[in-house]
């Protein structure tokens, strides 16, 4: 398993709607969890992506486990 973090300035919401919007149309990724302003999970038959929020006062750390997926979520950080 592959973990990967980034900070961001955007809203919990937003980068859960960029998450949903990138790997289930970039990815063949299906959602397959879901839990408002904190955490999306998604998966396939090859593997997962779990996306988590912790919200800090000036900004949000965006985490990231991947098994099977480091390219994708390289890319999708990349993003926000």
């Amino acid at each position: 398993m592959k973990v990967m973090s980034k900070r961001t300035k955007l809203s919990s919401e937003e980068v859960l709607e960029r998450a949903k919007n990138f790997f289930e149309n970039n990815s063949g990724l299906k959602l397959a969890d879901e839990t408002a302003n904190c955490c999306i999970e998604f998966s396939s038959n090859l593997g997962f992506v779990i996306v988590q929020i912790q919200n800090e006062p000036q900004s949000r750390e965006v985490v990231v486990r991947t098994q099977e997926y480091e390219y994708q979520i390289q890319e999708f950080l990349g993003k926000i």
